[in-house]
């Protein structure tokens, strides 16, 4: 492998993660945007009640809509987090290709 090659390969490399890092970063902003709908409509203050304490509320108000709606919440917690390891692991496998 010439020096050419490597330096192609180190830039299409970090080509890769900066689309990796900014579709994640999407990903972030649009939960972001959910979390503060949530929290204007329920009198949270992000800044005072923090962002932990925000997502805890949220997904308990989740749990009760799961239960009127008759799902099960952990099901949807499995499969949630199996969408969220299937984009890590494609993202990884994305740039091990390079």
């Amino acid at each position: 492998m010439n020096e050419m090659t490597v330096g192609n390969e180190d830039t299409r490399r970090a080509e890769a993660l900066r689309q990796i890092k900014e579709k994640n970063n999407h990903r972030a902003r649009w939960a972001v945007a959910a979390l503060e709908t949530f929290a204007r409509s329920t009198g949270l203050d992000l800044e005072e009640d923090g962002k932990e304490t925000a997502i805890m509320d949220l997904l308990a108000d989740l749990m009760h809509l799961s239960d009127i709606e008759g799902m099960n919440f952990d099901v949807l917690i499995e499969r949630a987090r199996g969408h969220y390891i299937n984009e890590v692991v494609g993202q990884a496998e994305r740039l091990a290709e390079i």
